[in-house]
């Protein structure tokens, strides 16, 4: 059962109620825990049959600062992109976009919200755009899971572009939006900004090229999805405003993490299926974490060599080097019948005789007549024990009897 905080630090409870079919090993539960602390440990209750853990694991940390980007500013209508259309609301409004994969805060992102007032929302969970009224982050109002590079009132309408495109440095790619010439609302100063995604990591750089002006609202910064861990680098004319030329990076630490094992012994029949759920509570986060296992027939082994009849090309005789020196499926220690007759009887004997007295590296010598793996072909191979010529004198040489009905 693993746990990764992708939030604020909270105090979280696990509890597993076995399932039927599954047996706690005792004295098996073990826990990991990095970057939090241990409230009650990992431990198996007989009462409940569950097993139970709680703690409080530390939270995200997340940051933004001066940071070279890739390739620093680089026009994508200078490269010849062709600009994203306007959505339906120019001013104010944003498009559904996809074609990246950034992890931001352990989680995976493949599709977004890009809003023309300078934000891009990672995941499609607020259905909404950045409105004209930026926020100070983390903001618990709609939309969450921002990166505001630039936000501010915008209207694309009154002229300037946006674009999207992917941009490669030789063994890196990264998804790069950019807003060229775009002004605000009612205001004829225009701005360049870009957001920059690192496709297949979790860089992310804010890049400036125009900002003749600092706007009376403006937020620049970065929040997670519950809108609990967010920090500024500039808002409404506190910290530090961007700057031309010094390029912004957002960087995250982890959280804490809990790692919790046991040993269990599953009983039932074969091709079952069980399903152990543990359940997760945290502060502001729930879920689950499941683990399903088949339950599988280990297989009769009747020779006792560690391959089971189901797959053994000599079920009776002990061969767990598994040799077929003719090929023919049955294994070298049982394959008797050199006529496949399906039965051992004086047919099979000339066979034996024209490898007698060959040692190994002769021509002659065959591996499937040399039944005590001597190195040499003689009477020891005909009445050798147990893998012996005689012993399967007048019956079916082993698993060539499941193959083909004995000859009269």
């Amino acid at each position: 059962i693993e746990l990764n905080n992708i939030s604020d630090a909270q105090n979280y409870t696990v509890d597993d109620f076995l399932p039927a079919g599954v047996t706690y090993v005792s004295g098996t539960a073990a826990e990991v825990i990095s970057g939090g602390t241990t409230t009650s440990a990992f431990a198996y209750n007989s009462g409940s049959n569950a097993l139970n853990w709680s703690g409080n694991l530390d939270g995200v940390t997340l940051s933004i600062g001066p940071s070279p980007a890739p390739l620093g500013y680089v026009s994508l209508a200078g490269q010849g992109v062709s600009a994203s259309p306007c959505p339906s609301n120019c001013d104010d409004g944003a498009l559904e976009v996809s074609g990246f994969d950034i992890t931001y805060l352990g989680q995976q992102y493949t599709d977004g919200i890009w809003s023309v007032n300078g934000t891009l929302e990672l995941g499609l969970a607020s259905g909404i755009a950045a409105s004209a009224s930026n926020q100070n982050l983390p903001s618990p109002s709609a939309p969450n899971n921002l990166l505001a590079a630039f936000w501010t009132d915008i209207n694309l309408a009154d002229g300037g572009n946006w674009y999207q495109a992917t941009i490669t440095d030789g063994p890196d790619s990264y998804t790069v939006f950019s807003w060229e010439n775009v002004p605000r609302y009612n205001d004829p100063t225009t701005y360049s900004f870009q957001i920059w995604l690192e496709d297949g990591g979790s860089g992310i750089w804010y890049v400036y090229d125009r900002i003749p002006a600092i706007p009376s609202g403006l937020t620049v910064g970065l929040e997670d999805a519950t809108a609990t861990n967010g920090t500024n680098y500039y808002f409404n004319g506190s910290g530090s405003a961007p700057v031309v030329g010094t390029d912004l990076a957002v960087t995250t630490a982890g959280g804490g993490s809990a790692t919790l094992t046991f040993d269990a012994i599953l009983t039932g029949q074969v091709d079952d299926v069980i399903t152990n759920t543990a359940t997760v509570s945290g502060s502001t986060e729930s879920g689950t974490a499941i683990a399903t296992a088949i339950i599988v027939s280990a297989g009769i082994d009747s020779d006792g060599d560690g391959v089971s009849d189901t797959s053994d090309n000599c079920t009776l005789v002990a061969n767990a080097d598994q040799r077929d020196s003719n090929g023919d499926g049955h294994g070298n220690a049982c394959d008797f019948d050199y006529d496949n007759n399906c039965v051992v009887n004086f047919l099979d004997l000339p066979f034996f005789a024209d490898a007698f007295g060959a040692v190994t590296g002769d021509a002659n010598y065959d591996a499937d007549v040399d039944l005590d793996n001597n190195g040499t072909i003689n009477f020891l191979d005909f009445g050798a024990p147990p893998n012996n010529f005689a012993a399967f004198f007048t019956n079916p040489p082993g698993p060539s009897a499941a193959a083909c009905i004995p000859a009269l």
